[in-house]
């Protein structure tokens, strides 16, 4: 395919063509994500996306579902990535800015070289993890590993300081009119001096207000329980809703049809090996059905897993 045919090409997307296994396909770039193939793309657009290629899709890249949406809605849905582009501190609520204040007091909030975060960004990085439910940190030798490969990448760090320690750090995809929060990792420790408030204001200063980016969150998560995006609303994010698609190899299809009406069921089920991630499979299946027949999002196409996606 050739580069003109693929959306949203940047400066991103040319740093992964170079440092991971990018596919091109239906006018998009896709990496794999935990055994799931999900687009690139830092400012997001709907994909289209046939059944077909989505077959053909999975079978090049051995992944067992792939996951997109196709167009956003003016009304709430079960699904939405954050944005923000507008960033006034004077708008925030009287509450919100007081906290702002007082994180200013304990904390400094500074840009620094990847360099510097893979020797002192660990204790952080592994503190975070366990705020956590059923996902582990890295070890040390593969996070520092991970940090120095975006050296000379279009990344920007930011580190949040309380008496010479880091306690916050961000990492940011920023391109000619966006930036793109991909990493956020709290100190759980640290979070009373009011540690996030300085960092997220930073950040929003720096790319909304004075260069007049648009900034995002990402999407809704599927895999664990996180509160970051309800934070970040308080900031001036909006949530742009919008479906969720999914195509699935014919055997995960097949599970998921079977298992769907003991959701309940499982989501007893103790944490152990792999029931974590069939329960996030069968939530995001709850999310998937959401949008079938709701008339928010037009016409139904009740289909099941397995059989929509495999003619």
């Amino acid at each position: 395919m050739a580069t003109s045919e693929v959306t949203g090409m940047d400066s991103y997307i040319i740093w992964l063509r170079d440092h991971s296994n990018l596919i091109e396909e239906a006018g998009s770039c896709w990496t794999r994500y935990h055994k799931a193939l999900v687009p690139v793309f830092m400012k997001p657009v709907p994909v289209e996306l046939t059944p077909q290629r989505a077959k053909y899709l999975m079978k090049k890249t051995g992944v067992l579902l792939i996951r997109y949406y196709t167009r956003t809605f003016g009304e709430p849905t079960e699904f939405w990535y954050t944005a923000c582009d507008c960033y006034q501190y004077a708008n925030l609520s009287r509450h919100m800015r007081y906290q702002i204040r007082h994180a200013y007091k304990n904390c400094v909030v500074c840009l620094v070289d990847p360099s510097w975060l893979a020797v002192n960004g660990y204790e952080c990085y592994a503190a975070a993890f366990t705020r956590y439910k059923n996902h582990n940190a890295l070890s040390k030798a593969s996070f520092e590993k991970n940090i120095l490969r975006d050296i000379g990448g279009p990344f920007e760090f930011w580190a949040v300081l309380v008496q010479e320690k880091l306690v916050v750090y961000g990492k940011c995809v920023v391109g000619d009119d966006y930036a793109f929060t991909v990493v956020l990792k709290f100190h759980p420790d640290y979070l009373h001096f009011y540690s996030a408030y300085a960092l997220m204001d930073t950040i929003l200063r720096k790319y909304v207000t004075d260069r007049g980016m648009a900034v995002s969150n990402g999407f809704r998560s599927l895999a664990h329980d996180t509160n970051i995006q309800e934070f970040l609303c308080k900031f001036g994010f909006r949530k742009v809703y919008c479906d969720l698609k999914i195509a699935y190899h014919p055997i995960v299809g097949v599970v998921v049809r079977y298992l769907y009406p003991f959701r309940g069921v499982v989501d007893h089920v103790p944490d152990c090996y792999l029931v974590p991630r069939v329960k996030a499979l069968l939530d995001q299946e709850r999310i998937r059905r959401s949008f079938l027949g709701n008339p928010i999002a037009g016409p139904a196409e009740i289909e099941e897993p397995g059989e929509a996606d495999y003619r």
